[in-house]
């Protein structure tokens, strides 16, 4: 794993997230490319917007009618199998890194989805689902009863005053706030 540095000290936030999230893929790849027994994980984001959840999978070089995907639970299962070329118009290989065999990954959807309008689309070996949330699932606005209508609330100014110490009375071994 290649580490690089922050461009800015705006980046540093990211940097943690990078490792953790390399240090997960490790883990999830048990032996690494270069281990006998390699097992292909494909990497998966998962974005959450207002009306949908987009997953986004790298599976290059895979053919639609091998990718199974299935909702259930509210877990999304994508499941596949990359076959082997014919050794015979290849030739003999030297070094062979590439994974050829089946994978899946499971993940949890961060909300409930209509199974029934799920949409999928692979381009360039990318796997775009498009998961339309529940109505029930979707952010809202609750207006109060007897309320106008919601007002946002006012923003802080500079001009108020600060918020005082609560002041420190008692005998004993440590300050006590005054009731």
């Amino acid at each position: 794993m290649a580490l690089t540095f922050p461009r800015s000290f705006r980046d540093f936030d990211l940097v943690p997230a990078r490792l953790l999230d390399e240090m997960m893929r490790t883990f999830e790849r048990p032996f690494g490319a270069q281990g006998l027994a390699s097992a292909f994980a494909p990497s998966i984001d998962v974005h959450e917007l207002d009306h949908e959840i987009l997953v986004e999978a790298e599976l290059p070089g895979l053919d639609p009618k091998d990718i199974d995907i299935r909702v259930e639970n509210n877990v999304l299962t994508v499941r596949g199998e990359r076959r082997v070329e014919d050794e015979a118009t290849r030739g003999q290989a030297h070094r062979q890194e590439l994974f050829y065999g089946t994978f899946a990954r499971s993940i949890a959807l961060p909300a409930t989805i209509d199974q029934d309008a799920v949409k999928a689309e692979l381009k360039d070996g990318i796997l775009r689902l498009h998961l339309p949330k529940t109505e029930r699932a979707r952010a809202r606005q609750i207006p109060i009863e007897g309320a106008a209508k919601a007002q946002p609330l006012p923003a802080k100014t500079e001009a108020a005053a600060p918020e005082r110490e609560p002041e420190l009375t008692g005998a004993g071994p440590g300050p006590t706030k005054r009731r």
